[in-house]
């Protein structure tokens, strides 16, 4: 594996002397702000690296053909360190793909950005955390706006702000900015692009009822333990679990011995007019949560009576159940088959198994519903979190490109 920096007064005319230099598979590792020691190079340092060609092959530059030849380091490894390196050139692979990827995704960085190096750095770790380029564009726009604004107030911008579809609309203006101001004003401008409403249910005359729907295996009847705790039996609110999941022969029985443990009423129903009866009979609950099967977007494709019926019942909220480690083409894919139950809002499950959470942001704007909820892990009720927009943001704020670099040099 070979690297190397190259400097340059912006990003991306370091990446075309790369490309020019290693090649078209050359990988960009890591853009940061060159050290003052080395800023007369260039105002950034962009490292790449590529791997070096095959070696020692028979007829091979510098083979002679000879058997008797130095044995190589492989041969003299132990299996123990043998598997050890191979284990590390694995990650190593599945790192730079991933910088790889990045790298791809930042050729399509816009002019207005890369003249300002300030907004040129921060656009590059928006990538970096996966968020979606128009949306990365869109929200850099509204910090330009926000930052000129302050620096004149009586000066005109576009109006520019964070919907759904990640329209675009950013000053012509190149003014030099802080970076610790643009970081401060992306703060601001994640926390206003985002909704949060973790109110439980409608409030009314009758029982607040939740129905939690999503993919198999988002962790539904796991959140659905943990809110019957919270928001049931640490209020003494008489509560009532409902399962309408009788696709999976153990779902109902793991809901069963949740409702059993925790002292709650339990009912299995398999049919829609059985849950309008049931939900008729218990009108003197207070809170009725309701657990679904996972549906793939193949069966709602076909039609779901289930989505039918929730779709239909505007007194029951429904939350629309996702992993938060999911991609974000995937995270949209799902949350369009999942329309048909008209979810109003969003709970995000296995906080705890990802660090990237620009897809979370990504399908939040995009899909303009609230986050109500977030879990991360498997405890009840602890892992369970009503969603807050500071604690989001301070979540959703990608590292920085030294930290990145940093990670490099342990990797």
């Amino acid at each position: 594996m070979r690297m190397k920096s190259y400097f340059a007064n912006s990003v991306q005319v370091a990446m075309e002397q790369a490309r020019r230099e290693m090649g078209a598979d050359a990988i960009l590792v890591t853009s940061h702000a060159s050290l003052p020691e080395a800023h007369h190079l260039g105002e950034y340092e962009v490292v790449f690296a590529t791997e070096l060609p095959d070696v020692g092959t028979a007829g091979g530059r510098g083979g002679n053909g000879n058997s008797d030849s130095t044995p190589t380091a492989h041969q003299t490894l132990s299996p123990a360190a043998t598997d050890s390196v191979l284990a590390e050139i694995r990650e190593l692979r599945r790192l730079f793909q991933s910088w790889r990827q990045t790298s791809l995704r930042f050729t399509s960085q816009p002019q207005w950005i890369s003249g300002n190096p300030e907004l040129e750095e921060v656009y590059a770790e928006l990538i970096q955390a996966e968020v979606d380029p128009d949306l990365a564009q869109q929200l850099l726009a509204a910090v330009h706006k926000r930052l000129c604004r302050e620096a004149s107030p009586g000066s005109r911008e576009p109006d520019v702000t964070v919907r759904q579809g990640f329209k675009v609309e950013h000053s012509r203006h190149r003014d030099s900015m802080e970076p610790s101001a643009i970081r401060d004003a992306l703060s601001a401008e994640i926390q206003d692009s985002i909704r949060v409403d973790p109110e439980l249910g409608i409030a009314g005359t009758g029982p607040r009822m939740v129905a939690l729907v999503g993919p198999p295996g988002a962790g539904k009847t796991a959140t659905i333990a943990k809110l019957a705790v919270t928001y049931g039996l640490t209020t003494k609110k008489p509560t009532l679990l409902i399962s309408l999941d009788t696709m999976r022969v153990a779902a109902s029985e793991q809901l069963r011995r949740y409702a059993s443990i925790l002292g709650i009423s339990f009912q299995v129903v398999e049919t829609n007019r059985a849950l309008a009866q049931t939900l008729e009979e218990h009108k003197g609950k207070e809170l009725i949560l309701i657990d679904t099967p996972g549906f793939t977007a193949a069966d709602l494709d076909g039609g779901c009576d289930a989505a039918e019926f929730l779709a239909g019942r505007t007194d029951i909220q429904k939350h629309l159940v996702l992993p938060a480690s999911m991609r974000f083409t995937d995270l949209a894919r799902i949350s369009s088959a999942y329309d048909v139950f008209r979810p109003s809002r969003l709970i995000f499950t296995r906080m705890d198994e990802t660090g990237t959470y620009g897809p979370l942001l990504c399908e939040a704007v995009g899909s303009g519903r609230p986050i109500s909820f977030l879990t991360s892990g498997q405890r009840v009720p602890e892992d369970l979190e009503p969603a807050n927009r500071t604690s989001l943001t301070n979540r959703l704020l990608p590292c920085s490109g030294k930290a990145a670099h940093r990670a490099l040099a342990v990797a």
